[in-house]
């Protein structure tokens, strides 16, 4: 078998209109599919990716009640995200900027250019 990288992360959200709302209108992202929790089928599973499902683009969440994330509770800290070099990530600041949304400068981080944010409830993204 060839791996080329993760398929996917999911994540939880509390705030899943929201959460629909960024990752759709400001993130860009397509709703691919939306189903329920295998597990807790009271709980909405929202897939966002590109229209291909390439690795490295989708991204899920699982609609549950829980409080924002604390820092420092031995969690994955930040969930990256694939984009094509400088050029993009100058798009992607100037972009996140005109909506609102706090980001870093672009800065290189273990020999790849990064831009950091965060969504709505606390979700850190690269």
């Amino acid at each position: 078998m060839n791996l080329t990288g993760i398929h996917h992360l999911t994540a939880v959200s509390a705030r899943i209109r929201d959460n629909h709302h960024f990752y759709t209108q400001t993130m860009g992202m397509r709703l691919v599919k939306r189903s329920v929790n295998q597990d807790d089928v009271s709980a909405y599973h929202l897939f966002y990716a590109d229209a291909k499902g390439n690795p490295g683009t989708d991204l899920t969440f699982f609609d549950w009640p829980v409080p924002r994330e604390r820092r420092g509770s031995n969690s994955i800290i930040r969930t990256n995200l694939r984009v094509s070099g400088r050029d993009t990530l100058e798009w992607w600041a100037g972009h996140l900027r005109e909506r609102g949304v706090t980001a870093s400068e672009i800065a290189e981080r273990d020999g790849r250019l990064v831009l950091d944010l965060e969504d709505p409830e606390g979700q850190r993204l690269t």
